[in-house]
């Protein structure tokens, strides 16, 4: 039987349940100290063909123990919730996978001072894994609590606050490097902001109470500390967004926002994370009468643009339109 092959090729006790066309395996071995799941799909071959087959076919498509391969990318969103992707190790990560990530964690705002071999350890005593999420998954549900904190390791993810009539206030993008779940994870109230994949992404999660029960090691303590300035940091640049949207004119409110992210690339020439439309949600205004601003501020020497691109020219003028 199925059960009996697979018991057989991870060499661990099994609770398999068999849903609609997938087959969902539970796996824990106690030998490793590991515990892991793994989505396939139940396929015809499972039943119609010999041992040496199915042996040949799960050899070839699954990474067990310390590893794990995505067979099937597109399950349904809803489906996709409840799922955990990655191999989950109480206290050894993927060796691999970890060593690759590494320069990565060390620049992010919450690991950045750790050494390499403290900053192994760390990932280890909080539990971290590492979990890959396609288009438009959703990673944090509002209306629904999180208790972890994130890291993006590979390709972007937005938050946005859903608004009434199905529309979306926007409220951050991140790539690479990007930490979520540092404000909110530590609240006992529900999310009140949806995190989803903007692309194809990877990310490393880990509890945040974990993050808050220190060993008293000197990495934690840095952890900390990192943690406490990033969510001091994410509360004045909510200040700023505040102060952008109390602006009376549109005018003024793009100035703020494009000197905003011009200091903040360190250029005059820049690159948004916003489309036009959701710069107006952003900034709280109708598409037509932003691309209206900006087609005149174009006119009028202020700045260039092209799609999500800007290139400030007269920025002491900017500043005195904001003033």
């Amino acid at each position: 039987t199925a059960y009996e092959i697979l018991r057989c090729l991870v060499g661990s006790e099994m609770c398999i349940r068999e849903r609609a066309s997938r087959l969902i395996i539970s796996a824990a071995d106690s030998s490793r100290d590991v515990s892991f799941f793994i989505i396939v799909l139940f396929l015809p071959l499972l039943i119609c063909s010999n041992r040496e087959q199915i042996c040949k076919f799960f050899e070839k498509h699954l990474l067990y123990r310390l590893k794990f391969t995505i067979i099937e990318p597109k399950i349904p969103l809803h489906a996709q919730r409840n799922l955990q992707w990655a191999v989950r190790a109480r206290r050894k990560p993927h060796r691999t996978a970890m060593e690759n990530i590494l320069p990565l964690l060390r620049s992010t705002s919450l690991f950045t001072g750790i050494e390499d071999d403290a900053l192994r350890v760390l990932l280890s005593e909080l539990g971290a894994v590492i979990r890959s999420y396609g288009k438009g998954e959703a990673l944090v549900q509002a209306g629904m609590p999180n208790r972890r904190v994130g890291i993006v390791l590979t390709g972007c993810i937005e938050a946005y606050r859903p608004a009434p009539g199905g529309a979306r206030v926007p409220i951050t993008r991140m790539g690479p490097g990007g930490v979520f779940g540092d404000v909110l994870g530590g609240s006992s109230l529900d999310s009140p902001v949806t995190v989803v994949a903007a692309s194809s992404c990877e990310v490393l999660l880990f509890p945040y109470e974990r993050l808050l029960l220190s060993d008293g090691s000197a990495a934690h303590q840095q952890a900390l500390q990192n943690l406490v300035r990033t969510i001091s940091d994410k509360y004045f640049l909510l200040s700023r967004r505040v102060d952008l949207l109390v602006l009376k004119s549109l005018r003024a409110k793009v100035c703020a926002y494009l000197l905003n992210e011009s200091e903040r690339a360190g250029s005059l020439t820049f690159s948004i994370p916003f489309s036009r439309v959701q710069l107006a949600d952003y900034l709280n205004c109708d598409r037509s009468a932003l691309s209206r601003e900006l087609s005149l501020m174009q006119k009028d020497g202020l700045l260039d643009t092209f799609k999500s691109s800007f290139k400030l020219l007269d920025p002491d003028a900017l500043k005195q339109m904001v003033q």
